[in-house]
């Protein structure tokens, strides 16, 4: 290993731990009540499990007793939220 090739990792890393850690405090910030957003939120999903009672909404629907659920199809699977507007 060349000399000083570690002080650049350790200090990419500094970097990196800085960056999240402000991020952390700017999220905890804006949502300073313990608000859940994800309330507010329209969720779509690339697919839901055929028959019903797992569809995208449910994950975020406040209850612990429901759940989103793929098709099982395999292939890459995506869940969203989107809000109306900044939140």
């Amino acid at each position: 290993m060349l000399a000083g090739t570690s002080r650049v990792c350790c200090g990419r890393i500094l970097v990196l731990c800085i960056a999240v850690a402000m991020l952390l405090v700017a999220a905890g910030s804006a949502n300073s009540q313990g608000e859940n957003l994800a309330l507010k939120a329209k969720a779509t999903a690339s697919s839901e499990f055929p028959g019903g009672g797992f569809e995208a909404a449910r994950a975020i629907d406040g209850k612990e007793t429901t759940r989103w659920n793929d098709n099982c199809g395999g292939g890459e699977q995506w869940f969203e939220l989107a809000w109306d507007s900044p939140t």
